[in-house]
């Protein structure tokens, strides 16, 4: 789904979407079968409608992230510019001296948190699919990829959940029994 105020763009998706036929039925590009169907169609327009919601709660999660992780000595958190609202699709936590996978380890086995995908495990210039635009070494690129984890976040999810996964995350990361909070 496309959701666009530019007249440009969506003439560009109406078009591409449908092999790129134009109302003749001819092809003057290459085009691709992305033709929504309508079953989808209903689920992602109800969807929307609750997008300002959606967006309020994982900010919400996001703030009990930054409240508990925020003076965290060794990490740094992905933090979105003050003129936007993000979606906050992801929360992203940089570590400087842990190693991701033994965070997502011992997060897993000692309080059954999952963490969610990362961003990405490999940059983009290094993915095969891009290597014939790469010209180039990016060291901050590769530096963020292989230092980052992303804890849950997600608009169902509870202040207490919230606040569980951020203090176990903590723990996690000082090595030391959580702190207590009264909620």
């Amino acid at each position: 789904m496309i959701a666009t105020n530019d007249s440009d763009i969506f003439n560009k998706a109406v078009l591409l979407r449908d092999h790129a036929k134009d109302k003749q039925g001819s092809m003057s590009e290459l085009g691709y079968n992305w033709r929504l169907p309508e079953i989808q169609s209903m689920m992602g327009l109800t969807q929307m409608r609750r997008l300002d919601e959606f967006t309020e709660k994982r900010n919400t999660v996001a703030g009990i992230y930054d409240e508990v992780l925020g003076d965290l000595p060794g990490i740094s958190t992905l933090k979105p510019p003050a003129e936007c609202v993000h979606n906050r699709h992801k929360y992203v936590v940089f570590l400087e001296r842990e190693q991701p996978e033994a965070v997502r380890a011992e997060l897993w086995e000692k309080y059954r948190i999952p963490l969610g995908g990362f961003v990405y495990a490999v940059p983009c210039h290094l993915q095969t699919a891009f290597r014939e635009w790469n010209e180039g070494d990016y060291p901050t690129a590769e530096q963020l990829c292989s230092s980052h984890i992303c804890p849950p976040i997600y608009q169902e999810m509870t202040r207490d959940e919230a606040y569980h996964v951020a203090t176990s995350l903590r723990t996690v990361l000082n090595h030391q029994m959580p702190r207590e909070r009264a909620f």
